[in-house]
């Protein structure tokens, strides 16, 4: 039942011209980036010689277009994720998926993944971009995964917070607003935390915080265990507003 779901909601994403709209949009906001960034990093290049410790390319180039598609992300989750759920239920679908002989697990894991799907073609879109330098230069390949698995970390946590949300909410445009303050919070929250130059609770919380360590290449398991809690939280709140819909009505 799972794969069915999967697979349904995923030809039906690509089957509507938005999916294709947002991804090349962000295909190309990326690429523009990225080129942005070499020809800053080509503009400094005879500065950086006279240094010592100089920043590399992968300082440079590499860190700032992956925390730029991170915040790419934020903005590009609500728009997906508002229409999942709560799109589904101003729709009347949701009542008839309540109703029918399926596991609310199989259908919320399904359209996390089928939304997963298609940002991890946006993510290997940049993968591609990030990888290309290793013609022309040399790159530091731990901070280049890093930053990669802080970028895919924060993508599914964000998903999963906009399903959730999208679950507890009945008007799309409201789900997506909600979402996008969430994101916004969670993402510029560290600014509280650092207001004083202390590590505080909303040093914690932040998800900047978390992606910005991994991406600097300091692998520690706290981060990829922020990101999960994340996950598993938005997962199960979607999974409960719809158990109790299905049950309750």
């Amino acid at each position: 039942m799972l794969s069915a779901i999967y697979s349904h909601e995923l030809l039906f994403m690509f089957r509507t011209p938005l999916a294709w709209l947002l991804l090349g949009l962000c295909a190309a906001l990326v690429a523009f980036q990225f080129l942005a960034q070499i020809e800053f990093y080509l503009g400094i290049a005879d500065k950086l010689r006279n240094m010592e410790r100089a920043p590399g390319v992968t300082e440079l180039v590499v860190v700032p277009t992956l925390g730029f598609c991170a915040v790419l992300v934020m903005f590009l989750v609500p728009i997906l994720s508002m229409l999942s759920i709560a799109g589904e239920r101003r729709a009347g679908t949701v009542s008839l998926i309540a109703s029918a002989p399926v596991s609310m697990w199989s259908f919320v894991i399904g359209k996390f993944l089928s939304l997963s799907t298609m940002f991890l073609m946006l993510w290997i879109i940049v993968a591609v971009m990030v990888f290309t330098l290793l013609w022309g230069t040399q790159l530091d390949l731990g901070l280049c995964l890093g930053g990669l698995l802080g970028l895919f970390a924060y993508t599914l946590a964000a998903l999963s917070i906009g399903l959730g949300i999208s679950a507890l909410l009945s008007q799309p445009v409201a789900a997506g607003s909600l979402c996008l303050a969430t994101l916004l919070f969670l993402w510029f929250c560290d600014w509280v935390g650092s207001a004083n130059g202390e590590i505080n609770f909303f040093s914690h919380l932040a998800a900047s915080r978390h992606f910005n360590r991994l991406a600097s290449g300091l692998f520690d398991s706290f981060d990829v265990v922020y990101f999960l809690v994340l996950v598993l939280l938005g997962l199960s709140v979607a999974h409960w507003r719809l158990s109790n819909e299905k049950y309750f009505g």
